[in-house]
């Protein structure tokens, strides 16, 4: 939180919200960097951390903001995914406040030599099998002990993109 003021008077009386929170942003980056390699998952990969959204108190234009609030899409691996809000925590300190907005969700995958996975393989030989690092209704199933594979379209490369599209051959 940073304390209200008047666009035209920076060092008055005013506490940017914003430039702490970019202060704060660079401490969990730094961070990060190290978790991806600590938590790194031979499957997975390494974890992700993305801004998706900033939103201040600010409701004027020439007004700082007292408060900013933002939104991260963290992608954990199974070692680093109990862990997180307490690391997030430790570095970012008791002053900025970190919660989840969601339940948040356990990374999961299932072995190549699982027997559903071969039983894909044999149904459709020409699909290609991966890895998704996205969300999908497979940790639906996985929360009640029901192993399952997504089958669906799409280029992976382009998913959420401007020009995503379907091959519709």
């Amino acid at each position: 939180m940073g304390k209200a003021g008047h666009g035209a008077k920076q060092h008055d009386f005013s506490d940017n919200a914003i430039e702490k929170f970019l202060a704060t942003l660079g401490k969990i980056k730094k961070e990060f960097k190290n978790w991806q390699i600590e938590f790194e998952d031979y499957i997975l990969g390494e974890p992700s951390l993305n801004i998706t959204g900033i939103y201040t108190s600010g409701e004027s234009i020439n007004k700082i903001p007292s408060a900013c609030f933002v939104t991260l899409d963290i992608r954990t691996t199974p070692k680093l995914h109990g862990k997180l809000l307490e690391l997030l925590k430790k570095t970012v300190g008791e002053e900025i406040i970190t919660s989840f907005l969601k339940n948040p969700i356990e990374p999961i995958y299932i072995s190549s030599n699982n027997e559903v996975v071969k039983k894909m393989k044999k149904f459709f030989p020409k699909l290609s099998i991966t890895t998704s690092l996205g969300s999908t209704d497979q940790v639906f199933f996985a929360q009640h002990g029901i192993e399952a594979v997504v089958l669906g379209p799409g280029v992976k490369e382009v998913i959420h993109s401007a020009n995503e599209y379907i091959p519709l051959e």
